[in-house]
């Protein structure tokens, strides 16, 4: 194994974060037991000088008692603001010191860090519930799962950080997604723990820095028929609900919000949240959406929101006369109801479950592949884009930041194998007929030679 310097253990302005960190792994870092009990020695001078270092109150040497006497500070809530330490000798007070402001110490685990960070937030109104759900979700599965949650953070130093970035990311087989998810949870984590200066790291310098090439992430591969709905699709759905022969699919609200997530590409908390007064002429308003979070009981709380998602999330968006007639329609079955998704039967606000079980079922019913609600979105924008609609017009219309959001994660290929092949056929008909008079030429020499 690998000695340990003295060169090293000399550097007396170490951190007292790398000085705990190197305390930390001497073990495996020293070949005997009396190397290690050497260096541990070293280290602990060091450590016991940071301490001292704490102490702002003169030491002096009483005649009368024949002791060593100084005053340390007691914590904000204590009556006192004070409280006298003595010893025999200057060697057992500095002890006594060293062991009073270990025991202050705000040392506190990764876990209680991210409690502290997210009842912040709460407190500022920064996080809706929901988001911390996700949150809660993302730190078990890395944090908790690998054991990190219960690390002090001042023990831990930017080379063990980067460690556990690397192990997590292929112990868990990580997609770049969720290392996205992951790395906001850290950053909040080690953002706040530096506010409170509990770490000397900063963790934007440190994840700026970190090298993670592509291939470390486990990619996944989702065909586009599984992300958009064909052509034919959609007017299977269409069809099967606005079937004549049973109009009282039209009178059903999770058909007809399904049929409105169609002609408009909201979301579906934005579908249940909608009011009558959010539509004028043919523009509707998004303002708001429905949001849910989990309750200690495992069940979920529902609630409206006033905002969207993301920045550009509150929008005006333009939507076709058939996306009219179905809000009038769904109007006229609850004509007294303040949100549009109203049952008219308990008077509760549909939820989002409601559309997505909706669809699923169709999907079965009609023969094609089960999709989720989120799904309709996606063939939303990419019809939009295969239109040729202007791009500032299909960011406004999706409440996106810029064009690339849209075409990054929306947009695919959304034509049946038979439409495609037909596409090909048509772009490359100019070379392909010069092929076939080629062929034919040839044909013609042959038989002339024959």
């Amino acid at each position: 194994m690998k000695q340990l310097s003295n060169s090293t253990l000399a550097t007396r302005n170490m951190p007292i974060t790398e000085l705990k960190s190197l305390r930390y792994h001497v073990n495996a870092c020293v070949e005997s037991d009396v190397m290690e009990e050497s260096v541990l020695g070293q280290i602990d001078q060091m450590i016991d000088a940071h301490y001292l270092s704490l102490h702002n109150h003169k030491i002096f040497y009483q005649e009368k008692v024949k002791k060593y006497k100084t005053h340390v500070d007691l914590p904000d809530e204590s009556k006192k603001r004070y409280r006298q330490v003595a010893s025999v000798s200057l060697e057992k007070l500095q002890k006594k010191l060293v062991a009073y402001y270990k025991s202050v110490e705000k040392s506190t685990t990764v876990s209680a860090l991210f409690r502290m960070w997210i009842e912040e937030r709460m407190r500022y109104n920064e996080i809706e519930k929901a988001t911390i759900d996700r949150y809660e979700i993302d730190f078990v599965r890395a944090f908790v799962a690998s054991g990190f949650s219960g690390r002090y953070i001042d023990e831990i130093t930017e080379e063990e950080l980067e460690d556990w970035v690397r192990d997590i990311i292929c112990d868990y087989k990580l997609t770049r997604k969720a290392w996205a998810n992951v790395r906001v949870v850290l950053s909040g984590i080690f953002r706040y723990a530096k506010k409170k200066k509990m770490t000397n790291i900063s963790i934007s310098y440190f994840l700026s820095d970190l090298q993670l090439p592509d291939h470390m992430f486990r990619h996944t591969i989702k065909e586009d028929w599984e992300e958009v709905f064909t052509d034919e699709e959609i007017r299977k759905i269409v069809g099967w609900i606005t079937d004549s022969k049973h109009p009282e699919r039209q009178n059903s609200l999770s058909n007809l919000g399904i049929l409105l997530c169609i002609y408009t590409g909201l979301r579906g908390g934005e579908i249940t949240a909608l009011k009558i007064s959010d539509l004028k002429n043919n523009m509707l308003r998004v303002t708001r959406t429905q949001t849910r979070h989990k309750l200690e009981d495992g069940k979920y709380l529902y609630e409206m929101r006033e905002s969207t998602k993301g920045r550009n999330g509150w929008r005006v968006i333009a939507i076709p006369d058939i996306a009219v007639k179905v809000i009038q329609r769904i109007r006229a079955l609850n004509p007294n109801a303040e949100y549009l998704f109203t049952n008219p039967v308990n008077n509760k606000i549909m939820i989002t479950s409601s559309f997505t079980g909706k669809l699923k079922r169709i999907c079965e019913y009609i023969g094609i592949p089960a999709k989720t609600l989120h799904k309709i979105r996606k063939t939303y924008a990419s019809i939009l884009l295969d239109a040729g609609v202007s791009e500032k017009i299909v960011t406004s219309q999706m409440g996106h930041t810029d064009i690339t959001t849209t075409r990054g994660f929306y947009y695919r290929n959304r034509h049946s194998e038979t439409e495609r092949i037909a596409a090909v056929t048509n772009a490359l008909e100019y070379p392909v007929s010069l092929l076939d008079e080629t062929v034919k030429e040839e044909e013609r020499k042959s038989e002339v030679v024959s």
